[in-house]
């Protein structure tokens, strides 16, 4: 019977050990799950709260980021001393285990891998508990960082006060908001350094202005003007004459400058022909040449000469040879030898001289000749001639050119422009929204001058890009609008740089034009198309060839 009994308790006791071990593999995979997604929970609610906690270093919120501080030490707390709930059914499914001894090997491999479980779970328990060190570590670093973050916190609050009881910042003020408001303040002084400078331009400018008014009502009143606009005009003539007589003066300077280098080559020829007249004894033109004639006649008479002197000799032997012969003597013939013998003598002593002075003279002609300075003077004498007549014919020229168009610009001046001004003001005063008033027309010194709407005037290059662009779009439209009534007006993304305002007036006044003629308009620009309808627009398409490149 105690056999039996105790048979049936180790029966029992194995089959509690069997449902225990049932039980706890279910409860531990229930476990198992439960701790899952309660570390998610954690991790997740560990990552909000760090999302909370540098939000808090940010706006430097010091309750809210305590708050934080306490949330994550709960949260790891609870993370690391979670108690797993297959303890108990570990325990006692060892219990079991134990009463029911060795006698069933199932019993026996159930209970070692419980006990491999154990093993794992305690192996779990280290990895965790390591875990927890590290977060340890880490929220001693996290502490530590909040401790020296409090301290240069404090000190850049103590900076900041400084700086509110300095320079009157607001109480509200945070180190956060000290950058920017130094950042505002330079640009304030860099706005009043500006201001400052706009201050004496404008002061300049006044002053010029009422100069140029005295100066304008000294001329009106001398010359009884009583317009502006004649004031004016008389003014651009005055200018134009003076342009004039400026070129003119450059002109005459040029032809002086030449005019006294020719004086200096015709004084040094000058010098030059004196010299030769010098030599050849001669105060004019005539005697030089009359002296030129007696040397050649002088050249023929030597030649002569030269052929009469060994028949002379001859002749002088034969007389000579028939005295001696005949032993007789003329009457005064050795007188008269004398005679002949002393004219023979200054005949041949004039006759040297005159070979030296022929051959001087040829020296010099050879000199002049082979250094070809007078040939050359004489050449580029006539060559400058030539090109002054050039230059005057090409000066007639230009100046009746210039007196044509003088005449032209003078006629569209005074005909075409008041009008052209006039539209184009109606044009810029819309386009502007009635910010500016008036157009002045320009000067060959001056551009175009605005006027704005509280009297101040700018010259057309110190307008913005857009204002300016805005004027000569006024002008084109003007001179469309006057001249070529038959013909397409074509603008060509004339007003790219204009905000949403601009480009809408510009539009209206298109369609405006287009209702008397043809207005094509080209853009690249998708957004303009919503100002018109399907059937104005066209969209052109470029097909390249496939063998071009």
């Amino acid at each position: 019977v105690e056999k039996e009994k105790s048979f049936q308790d180790a029966a029992f006791i194995g089959m509690g050990a069997e449902r225990m071990k049932r039980k706890y593999e279910e409860k531990a995979g229930a476990a198992k799950q439960k701790k899952k997604q309660w570390q998610r929970v954690c991790l997740l609610l560990l990552l909000i709260n760090t999302g909370v906690l540098f939000t808090s270093l940010f706006i430097d919120n010091r309750a809210l980021l305590f708050i934080s501080v306490i949330v994550f030490v709960g949260i790891v707390l609870a993370l690391v001393l979670y108690k797993d709930p297959s303890n108990g059914l570990q325990e006692e499914l060892l219990t079991l285990q134990q009463s029911a001894g060795g006698r069933q090997s199932e019993e026996a491999m159930s209970v070692r891998y419980q006990l491999e479980k154990d093993e794992e779970i305690r192996k779990l328990f280290e990895r965790e508990s390591y875990k927890l060190q590290q977060l340890e570590r880490a929220y001693d670093k996290v502490v530590s960082s909040y401790e020296e973050w409090e301290r240069e916190t404090f000190q850049a609050g103590e900076q900041v006060d400084a700086y509110k009881t300095r320079y009157m910042f607001p109480e509200f003020y945070t180190y956060a908001h000290i950058l920017p408001a130094f950042e505002r303040i330079e640009k304030m002084q860099q706005l009043y350094r500006e201001l400052e400078k706009q201050g004496t331009r404008k002061s300049s400018l006044y002053e010029m202005i009422s100069q140029f008014e005295h100066k304008l009502e000294t001329v009106i009143g001398s010359a009884e003007y009583s317009k502006l606009h004649e004031a004016q005009s008389r003014m651009q003539n005055e200018k134009e004459k003076r342009q004039t007589c400026k070129q003119l003066k450059e002109k005459l300077a040029e032809w002086q400058e030449e005019y006294e280098f020719m004086q200096e080559q015709l004084k040094q020829l000058l010098i030059e022909r004196d010299g030769l007249w010098h030599i050849a004894a001669s105060t004019d033109e005539e005697m030089f040449l009359e002296a030129g004639k007696l040397a050649e006649k002088r050249e023929d008479a030597e030649k002569q000469v030269g052929r009469l002197l060994p028949q002379i000799n001859l002749l002088e032997q034969r007389l000579t040879s028939l005295s001696l012969a005949e032993h007789y003597e003329a009457d005064g013939y050795e007188e008269k030898l004398k005679q002949e013998m002393t004219v023979v003598q200054n005949c041949l002593t004039e006759e040297k001289e005159l070979t030296e002075r022929i051959a001087k003279h040829r020296m010099e002609i050879a000199n002049l000749e082979e250094g070809s300075t007078y040939g050359d003077l004489m050449h580029e004498w006539e060559m400058k001639k030539a090109q002054v007549r050039e230059q005057v014919k090409k000066w007639a020229a230009y100046a009746a050119a210039k007196t044509v168009l003088t005449k032209t610009k003078q006629y569209y001046h005074e005909v075409h422009l008041p009008r052209i001004l006039q539209k184009s003001e109606e044009y810029f005063v819309y386009l502007t929204g009635g910010r500016y008033s008036k157009i002045f027309s320009p000067s060959e010194a001056e551009p175009f001058i605005v006027e704005r709407n509280d009297g101040m005037r700018f010259y057309s290059h110190e307008l913005s890009q857009a204002t300016a662009e805005q004027l000569y779009l006024s002008l084109r439209f003007a001179l469309a609008k006057t001249f070529e009534h038959d013909y397409p007006f074509i603008i060509d993304d004339s007003f790219v740089h204009f905000d949403a305002v601009r480009t809408n007036r510009t539009i209206e006044l298109i369609k405006e034009i287009a209702k008397d003629r043809q207005v094509i308009f080209f853009t690249c620009h998708a957004h303009l198309l919503a100002y018109f309808t399907e059937k104005q627009i066209i969209k052109l398409t470029h097909m390249r060839k496939e063998n071009e490149l």
